[in-house]
C-alpha cells in the first residue's frame, strides 16, 4: 500500500516519476481520490496560492491545468474508483466460493 500512495501524485507529481515506474501511477488506489480531491478544491475558484510583491502568481486553475487535471477528469476517477470496488468486491466474493469449494 505504502507503494501505491508514493506513487499517487501526493508526494512525486506524474511528471517526476520515472518512466519504467509510470505503470504504478496508473494502478494506485489513492491516484484517483486525491486527483477527485484536487479538482474538487481548486475548480473554479479564484483563491491564490502563492503571492509576490502583493500580486497573484498561483490560482488553483493553474495547479490543475499543469498537472493536466479537468473536469473530465473528475468523472473518469468515479469511474475507476467504482471499478476498483467492483474488481475487489468480485475477487472477494470468487475467494469465498472457491475456499468454501475446497472445505467441502
Amino acid at each position: 500500500m505504502g507503494s501505491f500512495f508514493l506513487f499517487s501524485g501526493y508526494f512525486i507529481s506524474k511528471h517526476g516519476i520515472p518512466s519504467y515506474w509510470i505503470f504504478m501511477h496508473y494502478i494506485s488506489l489513492f491516484k484517483y481520490p486525491f486527483e477527485g480531491f484536487l479538482i474538487n478544491e481548486f475548480s473554479n475558484s479564484d483563491n491564490c496560492l502563492e503571492y509576490f510583491f502583493g500580486k497573484c502568481m498561483v490560482t488553483g486553475e493553474d495547479v490543475l491545468r499543469d498537472e493536466g487535471y479537468g473536469e473530465e477528469s473528475r468523472w473518469r476517477n468515479v469511474a475507476v474508483m467504482v471499478c476498483f470496488v467492483l474488481v475487489y468486491r468480485e475477487q472477494e466474493i470468487y475467494g469465498n466460493v472457491a475456499s468454501s469449494l475446497r472445505n467441502s
